[in-house]
């Protein structure tokens, strides 16, 4: 009723994205759970890489990972999704 048509692929991923989890800790691998644990904890990318003994660039690579996996786009929008 004077909708737009949507196609039952496109139906699904719609679907599947607003039913999914957004904040699902458990995806991520020990690395990311420690990098984020140490960004929760204030620590800047240059303390995090001593604190976990990797360069800057592979807490950067984390970082984005963490990000891509918990549908988020900041670090201020981690802080959010891990209080609730």
């Amino acid at each position: 009723n004077d909708g737009a048509y949507m196609t039952p692929k496109i139906a699904r991923k719609v679907f599947k994205h607003f039913n999914e989890p957004k904040s699902n800790f458990s995806n991520l691998t020990d690395i990311e759970k420690s990098v984020t644990d140490c960004i929760l904890n204030g620590l800047s990318y240059k303390m995090i890489a001593e604190e976990l003994g990797i360069t800057i660039d592979s807490v950067r690579m984390h970082i984005k990972r963490i990000y891509k996996k918990l549908r988020i786009n900041s670090k201020s929008q981690l802080f959010k999704i891990s209080r609730g």
